[in-house]
């Protein structure tokens, strides 16, 4: 069955963001098929993502200037969050088979094990963030974060990432992150860090 993307353009962007992030490499080499194959099932993945996170979670997209987009989690409620596991499950085994499915697990399972000692139960996770080609190197990126940081500021909740990128590091530390863990991710055999933000009051900003 061949997947329909609503957001090619997003999907692309995030696509060509994430071509050298170790843990889109694994997945994509997971897909069984040629390069066209698996290409065309990472972009379903990213377009998948987007719709995900408009409905569980926060997905935030300029409204003046469509050049990028940021797709963060936030924390559900048990119901919520079985649905939002079977629906990715379902997605990953349709499109992309079981084997991605299978690696896709073992790599969040160690993930998720790792950030749990660390982050805060209502912390909102910034998942995945892109901009489109023609628009990067032009000092953007920070907004498709801010407006979000906005929120959790106003709520009074941290966030946190992850990345397999080491120079990302210093664009998050000017948004406020901190390095909190540096592991070993064993399926993708790659180093990666957990970056934790906490909320800014009014009266500090």
């Amino acid at each position: 069955m061949k997947y329909h993307l609503e957001y090619p353009e997003l999907a692309n962007a995030l696509y060509f963001a994430l071509k050298q992030d170790a843990f889109y490499q694994t997945m994509e080499a997971s897909v069984v098929g040629d390069k066209a194959a698996r290409k065309s099932a990472m972009l379903g993945y990213m377009d998948f993502s987007i719709l995900e996170a408009q409905k569980y979670g926060e997905c935030f997209v300029p409204e003046k200037q469509n050049y990028g987009v940021s797709i963060w989690g936030k924390p559900l409620q048990p119901e919520e969050l079985a649905t939002k596991h079977r629906l990715k499950k379902n997605f990953i085994t349709q499109h992309m088979g079981s084997r991605s499915f299978e690696v896709y697990q073992n790599i969040c399972q160690f993930m998720s094990s790792k950030s749990a000692e660390l982050i805060a139960d209502n912390a909102w996770y910034l998942s995945i963030i892109g901009i489109l080609p023609e628009f990067q190197g032009q000092g953007l990126g920070p907004g498709l974060i801010e407006s979000v940081l906005n929120k959790t500021d106003a709520l009074g909740v941290s966030t946190y990432l992850e990345t397999f990128t080491s120079r990302n590091k210093a664009f998050y530390f000017r948004l406020g992150y901190e390095v909190v863990g540096n592991f070993t991710e064993p399926n993708t055999e790659a180093e990666y860090w957990l970056l934790q933000r906490q909320p800014v009051s009014l009266s500090e900003s």
